[in-house]
């Protein structure tokens, strides 16, 4: 439409982008029988965007996963062992160590 203006997929925050993936599985979901295309062309028309159907068809059946899932077996540390270094680094910063050496 004339004088809208659209936004990149990924110009969203993941969490956005995620929100609105879901909202399209939910629709899905609640189809009779499942359109991708209606589903699509609703999530483009309400946040301004396009959204790829390869994606959306993913999300519905399973077969994607978030980032974040996606690749916490290539994270190096546990949440727990990262979240003990960050508190580690904050308190050797607070006390005035240097954490370079």
């Amino acid at each position: 439409m004339p004088g809208e203006e659209f936004h990149a997929f990924k110009s969203f925050s993941s969490s956005k982008r995620e929100e609105i993936i879901r909202e399209g599985v939910e629709l899905l979901c609640r189809q009779a029988k499942p359109n991708l295309s209606v589903a699509k062309q609703f999530l483009d028309e309400k946040y301004k965007t396009n959204i790829c159907l390869g994606t959306l068809r993913n999300c519905h059946l399973g077969e994607h996963q978030n980032n974040k899932d996606a690749h916490a077996t290539q994270q190096v540390l546990s949440p727990v062992q990262e979240n003990v270094l960050i508190e580690w680094i904050i308190l050797v910063s607070d006390t005035g160590h240097c954490i370079s050496k």
